[in-house]
């Protein structure tokens, strides 16, 4: 049997709220909200592994997180 592979990617917007799961060093998962601050895309070049910037509601920063770590909770309108 075939296996089919499609990746999804998440257009990212500035304003979009997301819950932030952020593991380090094996350890416990951080959990925090935070609001999407600016997305870096380039056009000749994909990332394997992409960043967001986040700013965090807990540590009141700007931190940029893997996309991996970020899952959408309501989309901007902007």
């Amino acid at each position: 049997m075939k296996k089919i592979f499609k990746i999804e990617e998440q257009e990212w917007v500035e304003g979009d709220l997301v819950k932030i799961s952020s593991f380090r060093d094996g350890a416990r998962a951080r959990v925090g909200y935070g609001l999407v601050s600016s997305a870096f895309y380039n056009e000749k070049q994909i990332n394997i592994f992409p960043m967001v910037s986040v700013y965090n509601m807990s540590t009141q920063k700007i931190e940029r997180h893997y996309v991996r770590d970020l899952e959408l909770i309501s989309k901007s309108d902007a």
